[in-house]
């Protein structure tokens, strides 16, 4: 007897869906699993793009999310989510992007002055 662990989408049957789209959680299917975790303070000089190398130490390239929170606001941005400080001043997470050693970090800082973000992300082993 094979032992598994399910859970099904609201409204199907555990004990006979079969359709893997109807769960949440199979044992018999590979799902995303957190690998890495870790957070990097950054520095964008005043009306700054500025890209953040973070060796990930993988023999892949990974998967990923990540989540930016500008310390002084406390406003936490997901990947290019972009916040408006004035009529034509913003900063954002403007892209996220891995290869085979580097997660790459990309913040524009379009405002008069420097500012620090706290950036934490989170890499994903590759399914099967």
């Amino acid at each position: 007897m094979t032992t598994q662990i399910k859970i099904t989408q609201p409204g199907y049957d555990v004990l006979t869906e079969t359709d893997k789209d109807n769960f949440i959680f199979h044992s018999d299917y590979n799902t995303f699993k957190i690998v890495a975790t870790g957070t990097s303070d950054i520095t964008v000089g005043a009306t700054t793009v500025k890209t953040t190398d973070i060796a990930h130490g993988l023999s892949y390239i990974p998967t990923f999310m990540g989540f930016m929170e500008y310390t002084a606001g406390s406003v936490v941005l997901p990947l290019a989510g972009k916040k408006y400080t004035g009529a034509t001043t913003y900063y954002y997470f403007k892209d996220m992007y891995s290869d085979a050693t580097n997660l790459s970090i990309v913040i524009d800082n379009n405002t008069a002055g420097s500012l620090t973000f706290k950036v934490r992300y989170y890499l994903f082993e590759t399914p099967l």
